[in-house]
């Protein structure tokens, strides 16, 4: 009776062996997917559906197409793309992270537009930029799963997407500035906001530089506002006021002590020559003089001074 009126799935482990049951509904009632229950031997969250099939073709092509449910991968499967496997709902877990990391480090998700705008889907696949991983997203067309899409536009079609692929932050930024105005600064607001968690994770301090480049530049923001932001996000500070929210109303220390910080990420060798006249305590501002005192411990260790140390 669990699985009445649903086409059932056998699921299984990494070594082939069937270990639970997925089932999916016949027509447009909810929920559309439904698992076994969790067992010692079945666990939703350790597992990719079809990974057992498709673990020798993502090795050949060096990356994997995650799709959300079983039908997705069976329909791509028909069409030639064995290198699929289904997540089993939308939230990676680091389980199924380190399973993907056995057979490669590039990541592309194909989930359905609806599933794929979801803010809080796009933020369990942080995990994915925080585990060192390539990460894009296949932008489908709304209205439209893999299967979908496939069967009604063809494979060539499909593969112009997977070619067309946006990296995750791009695709974030993309459904940012769709859903807010960044001619205004309340919109600015909620762009820097939805933004920072997939920043904050970036391991390559080259990429790390050149989106915060490209952001500042499409927000018309400083680099160095950005940069003091990203320090408070990792601060722990999740609900903190973007630093470029009513400037004029700060006092004209503030402003330079945030210029001055800036420099100092941007640049060691003037990182040492300010420190040889200020001090962190000399900053008016706490988090300021935490950065600063930050900044002369990482100096002191004789390591290179970037945004990604001052945690």
């Amino acid at each position: 009776d669990y699985f009445r009126d649903r086409i059932i799935f056998p699921i299984f482990n990494l070594s082939g062996r069937v270990i639970g049951f997925g089932g999916r509904v016949l027509d447009n009632s909810l929920p559309k997917y439904i698992n076994s229950p969790e067992t010692m031997i079945y666990n939703k969250g350790s597992n990719l559906y079809s990974l057992n099939f498709a673990k020798e073709d993502i090795r050949k092509k060096n990356y994997i197409i995650v799709v959300e449910g079983y039908t997705d991968v069976l329909i791509t499967q028909q069409y030639g793309f064995n290198n699929m496997a289904a997540s089993l709902g939308t939230a990676l877990t680091t389980k199924q992270i380190d399973l993907i990391k056995r057979f490669t480090d590039t990541v592309l998700i194909a989930y359905d537009a609806d599933s794929a705008g979801n803010m809080a889907t796009l933020r369990s696949l942080d995990l994915l930029v925080k585990a060192g991983l390539e990460i894009k997203v296949i932008d489908l067309p709304q209205g439209f799963d893999p299967a979908d899409f496939l069967i009604k536009k063809g494979k060539k079609f499909f593969q112009n997407l997977i070619d067309r692929s946006l990296s995750l932050i791009d695709y974030k930024l993309k459904l940012l500035y769709s859903k807010y105005s960044i001619k205004t600064i309340e919109g600015k607001v909620k762009v820097i906001k939805g933004i920072m968690p997939t920043l904050s994770v970036m391991g390559d301090e080259n990429e790390l530089r050149a989106q915060i480049v490209k952001i500042s530049e499409e927000l018309k923001l400083t680099e160095e506002a950005i940069r003091i932001d990203l320090v408070k996000y990792k601060k722990g500070l999740k609900e903190f006021i973007p630093s470029f929210v009513n400037p004029d109303s700060e006092p004209g220390n503030t402003k330079a002590e945030k210029i001055l910080i800036g420099c100092m990420l941007e640049n060691e060798q003037i990182a040492r020559g300010i420190l040889k006249k200020l001090k962190a305590k000399d900053f008016s501002v706490l988090m300021h003089r935490q950065i600063i005192a930050a900044i002369e411990k990482i100096l002191e260790d004789d390591k290179i001074v970037n945004s990604q140390k001052i945690i």
